[in-house]
């Protein structure tokens, strides 16, 4: 079959944050032909949509040595505008025929991808979509190394910052009774996946140090270094 005829040929919304790499992790597994990395970049962390913690300063083309299609978005712009600018260049330059996602229960995220996709000819995949939080999570930290990166909610300790999620943090995670969202897809909490399958380099962070805005908001500040594997 030539490449151009393979009907699995699939871009992946992609942010570095634990739910993408998912995303893409699974399309990986389920045979597709993965031919971009989409990348919206929100310069500022207000967005409804896309994750903004370490968007702009890490290289995942050269991690996943696969290419990269990217996109800012600013303060007064159209994020659905810009999101369906990107995915219409996807697909003109690299012919994929699905996008994936990594929707959880955001039926606010999904539906506006979902709508832009059927505009532009496009399927969507959502292979998160109403799973179980806590399974959800878990399965990802059993996998990757994954890395919280920002903290906005009451009932999440800061102390997550200093180092990858482990089952100690995630059973604080799930015993709490004040997020509404156990995986985090709210906005409560931000994640960076350090190390994964299908990573040709891991990232490393150093220079650590926790910023805190308020009582409840704590980001984690770190330089970043992509290490061969």
């Amino acid at each position: 079959m030539a490449e151009k005829d393979y009907p699995l040929r699939a871009g992946i919304l992609f942010s570095g944050g634990k739910d993408s790499v998912y995303a893409f992790h699974l399309a990986n597994l389920s045979g597709f032909d993965i031919r971009c990395l989409i990348k919206i970049i929100p310069k500022s962390n207000e967005s409804m949509m896309f994750h903004h913690p370490f968007t702009h300063e890490i290289d995942f083309e050269k991690v996943l040595q696969i290419p990269q299609l990217s996109i800012t978005v600013s303060y007064n712009d159209d994020e659905l505008v810009k999101l369906k600018e990107v995915l219409s260049t996807a697909k003109e330059k690299y012919n994929i025929n699905y996008v994936f996602t990594g929707a959880i229960a955001s039926e606010y995220q999904r539906m506006r991808i979902n709508f832009i996709c059927e505009e532009l000819g496009l399927k969507t995949v959502s292979p998160l979509w109403h799973k179980k939080q806590e399974q959800v999570i878990k399965e990802q930290v059993n996998i990757f190394s994954v890395q919280v990166v920002s903290v906005t909610a009451m009932g999440l300790d800061k102390q997550l910052l200093l180092k990858p999620l482990d089952d100690l943090f995630l059973n604080k995670i799930f015993s709490s009774k004040t997020l509404t969202n156990k995986a985090f897809e709210g906005g409560e909490a931000e994640t960076l996946v350090l190390d994964a399958p299908g990573y040709k380099y891991r990232i490393e962070l150093t220079d650590k140090a926790i910023i805190s805005e308020s009582e409840y908001q704590h980001y984690l500040k770190a330089k970043s270094y992509l290490v061969k594997k």
